[in-house]
């Protein structure tokens, strides 16, 4: 039956009566409380004596091809998220992340140098406290000179209160130990053994944020290397339509069910890839216990792993659009 079969088959009396009663019942649930006592009563009489029609106008409806094929949006959107949505999202979050990271390499080996520049006097043979030296101003050998430097250069990296937020004592103690951080937030003079093993902590933490930075770079690649292939995918995707599958002819569809199984087995190989690239590139974050690099990066995301995601979905898009080719064969041949 075509499209001019169906309007002629609602057209009857009967299906007008079904559409009446339907009317009459979507108008009682919007307005319950206006609704007469008679018309609630009349309007259930009405739903009994129709409920086995709409059973059937139901059943008419479900058993036509055409009508699957223009109710199956699930099947025709799926196609929007290919290369894009998490992807997207992941690969921004990790810009954000060097970007911030690359800020905080060049603020250790700014503090670094400044602390390197301090001048300062060891302790004497009696035991006095040391003293500093004419520097950048009267406290240059003193330990808040050190402590001032490690804020305007460490702390006032944009974005550090967003991903630290923490004060001074916490923070070095995270880098560069407890112990010497104590010892940094303490009020005695500078000592040379002091600020030599700041300078290596502060060249230790700048190394870091250099590895991290060529970790990011790696998963960078990997993620759009995964986009890049997800995008030649898609052609299949968008030019398989569940709601104009009844205009191919048999040969069209034995295409479609070839591309799609080959796309699909695309999509297996990408996810060993990337699984691959994840367990190659296993990057542990210090600061987060040992969290993963994937899983530090992607918090923010509604999923920790947006490429396996992603293609997950395009297997799931791919499946269906299957489906639906098979279908269409079935009902014809």
């Amino acid at each position: 039956m075509n499209v001019r079969g169906l309007s002629d088959a609602l057209a009857a009396p009967g299906w007008r009566l079904v559409a009446s009663g339907f009317g009459l019942l979507f108008s009682v649930l919007l307005f319950p409380k206006i609704t007469p006592i008679w018309l609630l009563q009349f309007a259930w009489t009405v739903w009994s004596a129709l409920y086995v029609h709409a059973l059937q106008l139901l059943y008419f409806l479900a058993s036509k091809e055409y009508v699957l094929y223009w109710f199956a949006n699930r099947q025709w959107i799926t196609g929007a998220f290919f290369a894009g949505g998490y992807i997207r999202e992941a690969v921004e979050e990790i810009d954000d992340e060097r970007e911030f990271t690359a800020a905080e390499r060049d603020a250790f080996e700014a503090f670094a140098d400044e602390v390197a520049s301090i001048s300062v006097t060891p302790r004497s043979n009696a035991g006095s406290p040391p003293a500093a030296l004419a520097g950048r101003n009267a406290d240059s050998g003193s330990l808040e000179a050190v402590r001032e430097r490690y804020r305007e250069t460490v702390m006032s990296v944009p974005g550090y209160d967003e991903v630290y937020g923490e004060p001074f004592v916490e923070n070095a103690a995270a880098e560069f130990g407890a112990d010497l951080a104590a010892v940094v937030d303490g009020d005695t003079g500078l000592t040379p053994p002091v600020r030599e093993l700041l300078v290596q902590q502060s060249s230790a933490s700048a190394l870091e944020r250099e590895r991290h930075l060529e970790a990011l770079a790696t998963e960078r690649q990997s993620v759009v290397n995964a986009r890049s292939r997800l995008r030649e995918i898609e052609p299949v995707v968008e030019r398989i339509d569940p709601r104009g599958l009844h205009r191919c002819s048999f040969e069209e569809l034995l295409e479609h069910e070839a591309a799609l199984v080959d796309a699909v087995e695309e999509c297996e190989r990408l996810l060993e890839d990337r699984q691959r690239d994840i367990h190659t590139n296993d990057r542990r974050m210090r600061r987060s216990k040992g969290t993963l690099l994937q899983e530090y990066l992607y918090r923010p995301l509604d999923t920790p792993l947006p490429v396996v995601s992603s293609v997950l979905d395009g297997i799931r898009a791919l499946s269906d659009r299957r489906r639906a080719v098979t279908r269409s064969i079935a009902r014809r041949y």
